[in-house]
């Protein structure tokens, strides 16, 4: 048996939301395939003592809010009409001290992302809106998302399934909550690239306080890895013992072997007394790699299809304009460490090799191949990176041993 309740609120000074087009979709959807002892429940116009009233009439599987939110709250309305922001704190204790055991709490408002570690206190799912949001996406994707779930019985199967009709207009998170404080569990949407994971587990019992200190809370912290690792996931399909990745004004150190375990060691800050000019040409390196990591090849689940050749060969550009400027650079090779030329060289080499070897690829028709040399190609970019950190970051690593450079 599965019982939903769903609590929709559009406060007459308030943009309006369209709750009663979203209320008659999803009924719509959910009648045919609902079983005669499944429970729908929805609440228009609800106030925060209708929504308390209906959390203790019975036990729910699913609680779904779609109105409008901000970091703190969700607004319900008053018996008038009127906006009645509730604290998402006293959500929380109204739904733990009247449900057992609700499987997932959906939050169709606005920057409803800063709770999700709250609600998890009280559900397993969570789903949730980074951002603004957007009216027509969020019925859309909630329409599909229970038509797949009545047939699937899966929240992340629905979830990935009706998140592809939204994808472009819309940021919808959905986490799943991890088996220990400790542990980060991040659910990304399919693509880029289809054989990609898309749960990662990240220990980050090293970092909390750092993340905290230097990204002013951990939960922002934990928005940035989302943000990134949702372009970046390809890397977690290989091992590696060391991977420094940028995450807003610092970085971060990364080791894994495969997504499920996955761990963050650090959070490093640019030393003060680094080489000016060698920091700038890393940095540069660094915007590089990311510029190329957001190639437009790399967001679609089949990059190595023909119809894609108008991307590879575009990527492959904004490759050859990385060699060309950041690596022909004779003050940005001057200021390379002597004991560091080596790497250097090596990755210059390598990536106009790869490069060449795409160029030929695309020419040839031959995407796949040219895909696996451009993302050679941009590893090189990422290899000197990790390179010359250690000249240019702190070293704060809170594990008992520096880390060793390993590919």
């Amino acid at each position: 048996m599965t019982n939903i309740l769903i609590v929709y609120a559009s406060p007459s000074d308030e943009q309006r939301i369209r709750v009663d087009l979203e209320q008659k979709r999803v009924a719509r959807s959910l009648a045919p395939l609902l079983a005669p002892k499944d429970n729908l429940v929805q609440i228009q116009a609800s106030t925060p003592t209708e929504f308390a009233e209906a959390l203790s009439a019975q036990q729910f599987d699913i609680v779904q809010f779609s109105a409008h939110g901000s970091l703190q709250s969700l607004v319900f309305e008053t018996e008038a009409g009127l906006p009645e922001p509730l604290n998402i704190d006293r959500i929380i204790s109204i739904i733990d001290h009247s449900q057992r055991n609700v499987g997932a709490v959906i939050l169709m408002a606005c920057h409803s992302v800063h709770s999700v570690a709250a609600f998890h206190e009280v559900a397993e799912h969570v789903i949730c809106i980074d951002g603004a949001g957007d009216d027509d996406a969020c019925i859309k994707f909630i329409e599909l998302f229970y038509r797949v779930l009545s047939r699937e019985h899966n929240i992340g199967r629905a979830y990935n399934i009706a998140y592809q009709i939204v994808y472009d207009d819309i940021e919808i998170v959905y986490s799943k909550r991890a088996k220990d404080a400790n542990t980060l569990h991040i659910v990304i949407p399919p693509g880029p690239f289809a054989d990609c994971p898309s749960d990662l587990y990240i220990d980050m019992s090293s970092v909390l306080h750092s993340a905290e200190k230097k990204y002013g809370s951990t939960d922002q912290f934990i928005k940035m890895l989302r943000a990134k690792f949702r372009y970046h996931r390809k890397i977690f399909t290989t091992p590696r013992s060391v991977a420094l990745i940028p995450i807003g004004r610092h970085v971060a150190t990364f080791s894994w072997e495969t997504p499920e375990h996955i761990k963050c060691h650090d959070i490093r800050t640019p030393k003060a007394e680094a080489d000016k000019a060698l920091l700038t040409f890393w940095l540069d390196l660094v915007f590089d790699y990311d510029l190329g990591a957001r190639a437009a090849y790399r967001r679609i689940s089949e990059p190595s299809d023909p119809i894609n050749t108008t991307n590879l060969r575009r990527a492959k550009a904004r490759l050859e304009d990385i060699l060309s400027k950041t690596f022909n650079d004779e003050k940005a090779e001057a200021c390379i460490p002597k004991e560091l030329y080596n790497s250097y060289i090596i990755s210059k080499h390598g990536l106009k090799r790869y490069i060449n070897e795409a160029n030929v690829q695309i020419s040839g028709e031959e995407t796949g191949d040219a895909v696996s040399s451009l993302e050679l190609a941009l590893s090189c970019i990422h290899d000197l990176i990790d390179a010359l950190s250690y000249s240019v970051l702190e070293d704060e690593s809170t594990d008992s041993q520096r880390l060793t450079l390993s590919h």
